[in-house]
């Protein structure tokens, strides 16, 4: 009995052994990368499986493996065979798989021993797949892809590098995709500092495949070889280039051509290698900035003085091109804008804008256009350093930028009011919509006048209307797109018993709302600064006066604490300090 037992104990403690010795392994497959990808349609990713080492089988680092890729999403190709038959123990495999159209996908592969069977398949990799509508380069950095919400501006996806330029960018343009360039190439000049007045023009597809030199321009004509340092591109819609090159001081220089994708340029116009007229500004605000173009022919130039103001300046004609004016000044907040060196603008295809600075990406909300005061307000939607320029291939058919009031002036002819407004920029305009107020405040329509047509030649307007017993009369016009969205000019005023007064600010006391009612001779500028009684300013605004009546309602105001303010009101030729009391 003993010895049985100690047999017994002998044979469990050696299945123990056993047991403890025998550890089976199921086959394994990873693959990297092994976490979410997002590419631009038509990029590639590269993706490696790689085989575990257990349990494959005797002999399994010299026997043959089978690589079988699965991508499920949408359309794609996939470089070499598959499956891909691996030798020699077979122990990864790669493949570049190249996403044709947006959508999501998943990715993931089988891997097979050949002789035996054995089989294992990885995680699956999710590959967002985005279409882009915006792009950005940075100097010798990489061209990028972001995918962005056209009214909000903000960046959905991206970045994603595309390609690597030849040499250091200074400007990057995107081409629609139109008959002499069907796949709508993307196009760089190149940052030199002694081009003695040459651009050079590059391509590339816009997967960045192709990347060649396609032709060059002498902007400034043979008999000048003066280097230009501002050089920037930008495409309209019907397939042409534009360039707009300057010396940062007294010239400013323009060009066009027809892109052929990467083949060779064709069509360049230089008009004479002239200098652009500059009016409203110098060609020395573009030391700095960009060019876009919209649907409607009207071309954008973006001008930024290092460490000072950003400009918006529109040419009058891409047909015989002779004068930039400047429209619209660049604000953050309401001051100035606080991007630093300001040097790339691109369309949404709702109509505003994007620009990129040194210090990110911002965006400049249509919607905050103020005809009045010719300002316009930008924020930052990405903080990147590094990029150089920006481009895209929307072309707006609307946006409430392009119309601009040069004039808006009322005057009394019998009993009768005669209004008079002149247009400089309009784009898919439809009609103005008159409008009178008897306090400045609150208005009602009174009529319509139809658009004269659509382009940057100035258009003149007229409205008579018969103002009654009123002793002031207060109006603005609505300008109504096709698209029914609609902005306000600035309030004009007809003062019917005449007051000698030329600066009357009201109501005194206040609560909700201010007005200030200002006689000028002339069209100029007006800076309203409210201060409280420490002498802390509190409100600070900038307006344009018209000659004749003008009301400002100042807004803002209703927040100001109960209490006793000054207002300043400063033109180049006077100043004006009245004090008012808050209720």
């Amino acid at each position: 009995m003993k010895l049985f037992t100690l047999v017994t104990k002998r044979l469990l403690l050696m299945l123990s052994f056993a047991t403890a010795s025998v550890t089976i392994y199921a086959q394994s497959a990873s693959i990297s990368p092994s976490f979410t990808q997002t590419t631009f349609a038509g990029g590639s990713i590269n993706f490696t499986a790689t085989r575990g080492n257990n349990n494959w089988g005797s002999n399994s680092n010299s026997a043959t493996y089978s690589y079988l890729w699965s991508i499920s999403g949408g359309s794609y190709t996939i470089s070499d065979s598959n499956p891909a038959s691996v030798g020699s123990g077979g122990f990864s495999n790669q493949k570049t798989i190249t996403f044709s159209s947006a959508g999501t996908y998943t990715v993931s592969c089988t891997v097979t021993r050949t002789s035996n069977g054995n089989t294992a398949t990885t995680s699956s990799v999710t590959v967002n797949v985005f279409t882009p509508n915006l792009y950005s380069t940075s100097g010798t950095g990489t061209v990028k892809a972001y995918q962005v919400n056209p009214v909000t501006g903000a960046i959905i996806n991206g970045p994603v590098d595309i390609f690597t330029p030849t040499q250091s960018t200074a400007g990057l343009g995107k081409n629609k995709a139109n008959v002499n360039d069907p796949q709508g190439c993307l196009y760089y000049i190149l940052n030199t500092s002694n081009n003695s007045g040459t651009v050079r023009i590059y391509a590339a597809t816009p997967t960045g495949t192709g990347n060649t030199q396609v032709g060059s321009i002498d902007m400034n004509g043979s008999g000048d070889n003066t280097s230009l340092g501002f050089v920037r591109l930008g495409f309209d819609g019907n397939g042409k280039g534009w360039i707009i090159a300057g010396d940062g001081g007294s010239a400013l220089y323009i060009a066009s051509f027809q892109g052929n994708g990467t083949n060779n340029i064709s069509n360049v116009n230089t008009f004479g290698n002239a200098t652009l007229t500059i009016s409203g500004g110098s060609a020395s605000d573009f030391q700095n900035g960009d060019l876009a173009i919209s649907a409607g022919g009207t071309l954008y130039a973006l001008a930024n003085i290092t460490g000072g103001n950003t400009y918006i300046y529109t040419l009058n004609s891409l047909t015989s091109p002779s004068t930039l004016t400047k429209k619209w000044t660049v604000q953050t907040g309401g001051g100035q804008f606080t991007g630093t060196s300001v040097n790339g603008v691109a369309w949404t295809q709702t109509g505003s804008l994007h620009i990129t600075t040194g210090n990110g990406i911002y965006f400049i909300d249509q919607t905050t256009a103020n005809s009045a005061a010719s300002t316009v307000q930008c924020t930052l939607i990405s903080s990147v350093t590094g990029l150089t320029d920006l481009a895209s291939s929307e072309f707006p058919s609307n946006s409430t930028l392009p119309v601009v009031y040069s004039s808006f002036n009322v005057k009394k002819s019998g009993s009768n009011a005669e209004l008079v407004w002149t247009t400089e920029n309009e784009t898919n305009n439809d009609h103005f919509v008159v409008q009178r107020s008897t306090d400045g405040v609150h208005f009602q329509n009174i009529g319509s006048v139809t658009s004269k047509g659509n382009g940057s030649i100035q258009q003149t307007y007229n409205y008579t209307d018969a103002v009654g017993t009123y002793s002031i009369v207060y109006y603005r016009l609505q300008q109504v797109d096709v698209s029914g969205s609609s902005t306000y000019s600035s309030i004009v005023a007809l003062r019917l018993s005449y007051n000698k007064a030329k600066i009357a600010v009201y109501p005194n006391p206040f609560a909700s709302d201010m007005k200030l009612q200002i006689q000028s001779d002339k069209k100029e500028d007006l800076v309203v600064r409210i201060s409280n009684m420490t002498g802390q300013v509190v409100l600070a605004k900038k307006y344009t006066l018209q000659s004749g009546d003008n009301v400002i309602v100042l807004t803002g105001v209703e927040s100001l604490k109960a209490g006793i303010y000054s207002v300043e009101m400063i033109t180049d030729g006077w100043k004006s300090v009245q004090r008012v009391t808050k209720q």
